[in-house]
């Protein structure tokens, strides 16, 4: 069932893909602690790489490519 409760998470996951600061997500949501909205922000592959291939580009790793 698609409810308030899953736009919050959408709302989330969202806002984290699109690179907004996770203290600015937990002060939107409410939470009074980081943990719970690492929850509610779901996080995939793509925005893993997209996040870490910076830090592959400083340290010049070939077997970190994004």
């Amino acid at each position: 069932m698609v409810g308030f409760h899953s736009l919050r998470h959408t709302a989330a996951t969202l806002a984290a893909k699109s690179g907004a600061n996770l203290g600015l997500v937990q002060k939107t949501l409410g939470h009074s602690s980081s943990a719970m909205t690492t929850q509610y922000t779901h996080g995939d592959t793509e925005s893993a790489r997209r996040v870490l291939s910076p830090l592959a580009a400083v340290l010049n790793d070939p077997t970190v490519a994004p």
